[in-house]
């Protein structure tokens, strides 16, 4: 489950949000340094910081989407992530008592409930059930031990 800074970085990234009053939050990782040493007191760096961001996204409690922009000349530069709660981490904060989860929550439902057509989605609030590259890497890992384990004749 969540352990030692990832519940700082949860309540970071609902803050980031407005409590609630953003989907998203597109804070840059070094004002995520800054908030989480300056507001909660936890003083990680920067790796650490993407590693547990990271381990939240593959247990289902927030969704990461890369933005770029495209500049002259054809040079691509990376912008800011997007990170958003999925319901499963509403439901962690909610578990928590975080101030304004709850209505959030119930918001997420009801936008789900409408299926408008736009943003957001259902795939917005629910993380992937099966990883598509672990299922890749796992069939390749297989191929690769298939070669080496092979009799000599």
């Amino acid at each position: 489950m969540i352990d030692a800074a990832k519940p700082a970085i949860m309540h970071m990234i609902w803050s980031c949000t407005g409590l609630g009053e953003s989907r998203y939050t597109q804070a840059s990782i070094n004002r995520q340094l800054e908030l989480l040493s300056k507001r909660h007191g936890v003083h990680i760096g920067r790796r650490w910081l993407l590693q547990c961001e990271r381990n939240l996204e593959d247990e289902g409690y927030i969704v990461r989407t890369r933005r770029y922009w495209r500049l002259p000349g054809g040079l691509i530069r990376s912008r800011p992530s997007l990170w958003k709660f999925t319901v499963k981490g509403m439901k962690w904060l909610v578990s928590k008592a975080v101030i304004g989860a709850r209505g959030f929550l119930n918001k997420m439902f009801s936008d789900l409930k409408k299926k408008a057509g736009r943003h957001p989605t259902e795939q917005d609030f629910y993380a992937p059930l099966d990883n598509k590259k672990a299922i890749i890497d796992i069939q390749r890992l297989k191929q690769m031990s298939e070669d080496v384990t092979k009799d000599i004749n």
